[in-house]
């Protein structure tokens, strides 16, 4: 329920601060290994590939960071 929440009132909040709030949500939970990596794509990966295309730069560069230095590096 809550992860439900937390992608609809952060990660497509109108916001920018919110979406990128989503951001580093979404990493904290990474770095918890709270999920599988395929229970992980499932709940996040979606609304986070999404934020790739946002309209603030800032909101970009912390996707971006979290990606490599999360994702891409450790895979």
């Amino acid at each position: 329920m809550f992860l439900d929440d937390s992608q609809r009132v952060f990660g497509l909040s109108q916001d920018w601060k919110l979406r990128q709030s989503y951001i580093n949500l979404c990493e904290s939970i990474y770095e918890l290994h709270v999920d599988t990596p395929d229970q992980y794509a499932l709940r996040f990966l979606g609304t986070l590939l999404s934020l790739k295309e946002d309209s603030v730069i800032n909101v970009r560069l912390s996707l971006g960071t979290f990606l490599y230095q999360n994702l891409v590096n450790n895979g």
